[in-house]
Order: structure tokens, then sequence, then C-alpha cells
């Protein structure tokens, strides 16, 4: 009847859709519940909004009311004004800025009043500042009154302030006044706060100021009689200027650098004379003779080394110039004293006397205890602006390389390297001095000679010798100089038996080509 079906499938299919419809309808229930609140709700919006649109539509009204009566105000406002005329309108401008000035003027007094607050508790903080420091400051007035004493006694030891700050306080501030505690000046407070502040070198106590005093005796201060005077708790150190008022040493000693001053540029003076008389002349002609005499004797040493090779045919020759570290004083003079004094132009000689003039300055400026002349003979002594260099040429290497410590020789080549100038140079000083000395002898001494040096080079060192026409003296425990290089040759040999007392000397001669005795002593 009701188009149920019969088969049991069937019969739980249609179950699942009565139950999903169920589900709907319960669904549908809930959603009709609240579509009946929000129509409640709606209605209760709907009244008020009629109530407000009555109570906007009297509103309404009475704003229209108003506007009638405001524009029936103005309209016999500004009849009243066209009636009394421009005095009213003034007065109205008038009340206008004095209600502007009311406002402004009630703002600032609610700002005043706020400032006001804060002052008055300002005022408490800072007053009670004062008592506190009023009350320090009565604590610390002893040790005040303690040091403006002291500072009052420091102003009565001469000199002891113009030492320490380069100048007496007084002439610092013309109103430094410590007689008053209660009246100090600012003025002295900055000027002790500045001693205050100094950079001293060093603290020193009494032992150290008669220690350096001590010193000062005993030396060429004691002539302005320096000493030490107690005054209070400190030290006076008084001097002797060199009109001999006794004044405080410091004062002494600006004094004594005036007149250094004074008289060095008198010296000067002076200086400038001698050297266009002395110095730029004969001492010139002088300097620039030995400079050419030693200029000789290096190419005499030269000449003498030309033709010698050690054993594996190294050449040595000796460079002689200017020194790597001579300043350019050194090197102008070098540059104008080859020339004579009347090749010069006059800003060459004025360049000269300065060059020289700069020289003797950094003598006496290094040593100013010694003399002028000590200070010329150091100034002007040439052989101090020039080095010797040692120069090598081998077989295989083209050119000459200068020998230094890194040079790759050997121990026994550095030696022979080294002997070959060594020979040459005494043997260029004997011939320089032949002429006026033709008997004196020129005698070699080697002790313990050619040590790790190959004996294939002992020939060529021994005939090196003869053929610089050197006499020798040669002491070695191994050599003999029984070498055809040399053509007479005296050797004594000298044993001594553990057993016995005293030396045994046996004697030999060397005619170059047989070596004989001639017995023992």
């Amino acid at each position: 009847e009701h188009g149920v079906p019969e088969q049991v499938a069937a019969l739980e299919s249609r179950r699942t859709e009565l139950s999903r419809l169920h589900d709907r309808v319960e669904g549908l229930d809930r959603d009709a519940r609240r579509v009946v609140v929000e129509a409640s709700r709606l209605e209760q919006e709907v009244e008020r909004a009629e109530a407000d649109v009555a109570l906007a539509e009297q509103a309404s009204h009475e704003a229209a009311a108003a506007r009638q009566r405001a524009e029936a105000a103005r309209q016999e406002h500004a009849e009243l004004l066209d009636t009394l005329g421009a005095e009213v309108q003034e007065l109205q401008r008038r009340l206008d800025v004095a209600r502007d000035a009311v406002v402004r003027t009630t703002a600032e007094l609610s700002g005043a009043t706020a400032r006001l607050g804060r002052l008055r508790e300002e005022l408490g903080a800072t007053r009670g500042a004062r008592d506190d420091a009023v009350r320090r400051v009565e604590e610390h007035r002893p040790t005040l009154e303690s040091r403006a004493h002291d500072l009052r006694s420091l102003l009565t030891v001469p000199g002891l302030l113009a030492a320490a700050v380069g100048d007496e306080p007084q002439r610092q501030r013309p109103d430094l006044n410590l007689s008053d505690v209660d009246d100090l000046p600012g003025s002295t407070l900055e000027v002790v706060r500045s001693w205050a502040l100094l950079d001293l070198p060093r603290s020193s106590d009494s032992n150290a100021v008669h220690a350096e005093m001590r010193d000062l005796l005993a030396g060429p201060a004691a002539d302005h009689e320096p000493r030490v005077v107690p005054v209070g708790g400190a030290l006076a150190l008084l001097a002797r200027d060199p009109t001999g008022t006794e004044l405080p040493i410091g004062q002494v000693a600006d004094r004594l650098v005036e007149v250094v001053q004074r008289e060095r540029g008198l010296l000067t003076d002076r200086e400038r004379t001698i050297f266009e008389q002395h110095l730029l002349g004969e001492l010139g002609d002088g300097l620039r003779a030995r400079r050419l005499e030693a200029q000789d004797l290096v190419r005499g040493m030269n000449d003498l080394l030309a033709g010698v090779r050690t054993s594996q045919g190294i050449r040595v020759r000796l460079d002689w110039d200017v020194r790597d570290d001579a300043g350019p004083d050194v090197r102008a003079v070098l540059e104008l004293v080859g020339r004579p004094l009347g090749a010069l132009l006059a800003e060459e000689r004025a360049r000269l006397r300065d060059a020289l003039s700069a020289l003797i300055e950094v003598q006496r400026a290094a040593d100013p205890e010694r003399g002028y002349a000590d200070h010329l003979a150091r100034a002007l002594d040439y052989r101090r602006w020039s080095a010797f260099r040692i120069r090598l040429s081998r077989p295989e290497v083209t050119g000459w390389t200068t020998l230094t410590k890194r040079t790759a020789l050997s121990q026994g080549e550095q030696k022979v390297v080294c002997y070959l100038p060594l020979f040459a140079a005494a043997a260029a000083h004997f011939t320089s001095i032949a002429g006026a000395s033709p008997t004196a002898p020129r005698l070699v001494l080697l002790d313990d000679a050619f040590p790790k040096i190959d004996v294939r080079t002992h020939p060529l060192l021994f005939g090196l010798l003869v053929d610089l026409d050197l006499d020798f003296v040669v002491t070695s425990e191994r050599l003999w100089g029984d070498h055809s290089t040399v053509p007479s040759l005296a050797v004594y040999e000298a044993l001594r038996s553990p057993t016995e007392r005293g030396i045994a000397q046996y004697r030999y001669v060397w005619d170059g080509q047989v070596l004989s005795t001639e017995g023992a002593s």
C-alpha cells in the first residue's frame, strides 16, 4: 500500500534514506528556531529604528526652527551693527581679542602653575644640597687653610714655582691672592688647578736635589757657586749669574743661555772669517791634497793587485767611495773641495762654507765639552767620510762584485781575499813615506799566519810579499816558507822537551832552492 520494498537490501537502503531524511528534518528544525530568534531580533530593531526616525524627524524640525531663529538673530545683529556704526564693530573686535587672550592666559596660567610646583620641589632639593655643601665646606676649611698656608710658603721660595710652571705666579695672574682663605678669588683656584695638572718629568725629594747639586759642583757649574738654601718646608736653589748677583738657579740658567747665544753669534761671525781666510783657503788646499794623496794610495794598491790571482783565479781590488750613511753636507764638501778655491763661483764658495759649518756644528752639538780645535779636527777628518769596499772578480762571473758577509766563499778564500788588500795597503803606505824616510823598514808582522788557507796558496801569498818588497816576520806551527817564490828566508824552529828545562832553537836558511841548517842554540 505504501510502496515499501520487500527485499532486505532495499529495506536497508530505505532505512538509510529515512535516517538521512531524519537528520535533515532535525537540521531544518534548528534553522527554523534560529530564524524565529533572528526575526524576533529584527522586529525589535525595526521598533527602535522607527523610534529613531521619529526622534530624527523631531530633531530636524527643531534644527530648522533653530536655523530660522539664528538667521533672524543674524539679521537683527547686522541691522544693529549697521545702526550703531564702526564704534560697536571696534568694540566687538576688541571683545574677540580679549576672549582669545583670556583663553591663552588661562592655558599659560595652567602651565605656570605646573612649573611652579616643579620649581618648589627643586628649590627644596637645592636648599638641601646647599646645606650639605656648606657643611662639607666647613669640614674642609682646616685643609683649605693648611693648603693656602703651604701655597703662601711656596711663594716665598725664590725661583721654585718659576722652575715648575715656567713663570712666577704673580706674573701668570696679577690678581692671585693667597692671603685670606675666606676671599680666595676664582683666578687663584684656576691657577692652583693648573699647577695640579702639570705633567712634571719626575718628583724630587731633598736627597735627589742634594745629589744633583753635588753633580753641579763637580762640573763647570761650580764657577757659579750653586747652593741649596732651606726656606720653610722647601729648598731654594741659588747661584751667581755672570755679573755675580745671586739669583734662583733657573734665572741664572736663562741668563747664561742668553750669554751663550750672544757669544755663539759672535763665534759664528769669527767662524765666517776663519772659513774665508783659512778653511776655504789653506786648510781647504791641505784637505784637497790629502784627498788626492789618499786617492793615489788607493790607485797604487789597485795597481799592485792588478796582476794577482788566487789559486782559484779570484782577483781583488779596493774601492774608496763615499759612505752610504754620509749626509748631504759631506757630499757637498766632497763635490766642491776637489776643485781649487779660485775655480769656485761665489755661490759654490757659500755652499762649501755652509757645508763645513754644518759639519762643525754637528761635532759641537755631539760633544760640547771639547774645544773648538777638536771640533775642527773631527769635522774635517776626511777619512771618516769614505769607506773601503773589497771588490771581487771570478773567472766564471763577468764584472766585479762587492765582498759582503753573504758572499759565497770558503773560509780559506775569505782569508786570502782579506790578505791581498792588507799587503797592498802596507806596501802603498811604505811607498808613500819612502820619500821622507827612505831607510824606513817595510816590515809586516803576522802571528799564526795563513790559517785555514790551502797549502797550494801559500807560495802565492809569500811571493806577493816578495813582489811588494815587504819584509816580514811570520809565526806558525806548520809554515816554513821554503817556496820558489821566496828568494831568501831565515827560519827558526823552537823545540821544547817536557822533561827538560829551556827551549832549543834550530836555525835554517832558505836560499830560494835549498833549505839548510846552521845548528842549534
